[in-house]
């Protein structure tokens, strides 16, 4: 075995599985495989508004407005859908419910999406230019809902109660912490939260629209793949 395949085998190849299975990187996998045949549908649409035969955009022109309208259902809410679909998966990976976990991911994205000026959502911050956002919100949320559980620091009601009426007590306290939270975050103090991060990622997505970005994560993905890593 040369020197390569000893580093593949010895070196690398642990440690990028271990980080395969991280929880929170599986969870992100996982929640942005889900909301993949949502761009598949919206994708379908622009592509019959769009086809490249002559005439056809004239022909479109009039319809265009209607057939917007999944589109902007789709890739317009991706982000939403994102931050639901990994705080769903997180909080099933940390033994919290679900449910509530995914629901108080996507308050908390919707509350920092909010023009305090006309009390109205921003629609570009949930779409692909919130997805960053939505993952890190999806993220911290359910964290704080396990460190809430984890102390204790619960309103539990008697087992006479149905578990669902005593679940969604159990998450009321981290519920009201998050949106107490991000809400001082973002209005009292005034802090963009789309800005900062989106200005925290700008590296890395310059970076992948170079071609030594582009060569050096194709090379990586097709590494990862020989080797038997995928996702």
């Amino acid at each position: 075995m040369n020197s390569l395949s000893l580093f593949l085998h010895r070196w690398l190849i642990p440690r990028v599985t271990a980080l395969s299975e991280n929880t929170y990187l599986a969870s992100i996998r996982a929640g942005m495989v889900s909301v993949v045949p949502l761009t598949i549908l919206g994708g379908l649409f622009m592509v019959v508004a769009y086809l490249p035969i002559p005439g056809w955009e004239a022909r479109m022109a009039p319809h265009l407005p209607l057939l917007q309208i999944p589109v902007t259902a789709t890739f317009g809410l991706l982000g939403l859908f994102a931050c639901l679909a990994i705080g769903y998966d997180l909080g099933s990976r940390l033994k919290q419910e679900a449910i509530l976990s995914a629901t108080q991911s996507a308050l908390v994205f919707l509350l920092i999406q909010l023009e305090m000026k006309d009390q109205v959502l921003v629609m570009e911050g949930l779409g692909s230019k919130g997805l960053f956002t939505a993952i890190l919100i999806a993220l911290v949320t359910v964290r704080i809902q396990k460190a809430f559980t984890d102390a204790n620091w619960v309103i539990r009601l008697p087992d006479s109660v149905p578990k669902v009426v005593s679940d969604t007590f159990i998450s009321l306290t981290p519920t009201v912490f998050l949106v107490v939270a991000f809400w001082i975050l973002r209005f009292v103090m005034g802090v963009d939260i789309n800005a900062g991060v989106q200005t925290l990622f700008k590296p890395l997505v310059f970076a992948l629209n170079t071609l030594p970005g582009i060569l050096v994560y194709a090379f990586l993905v097709t590494l990862l793949w020989s080797v038997g890593i995928n996702g």
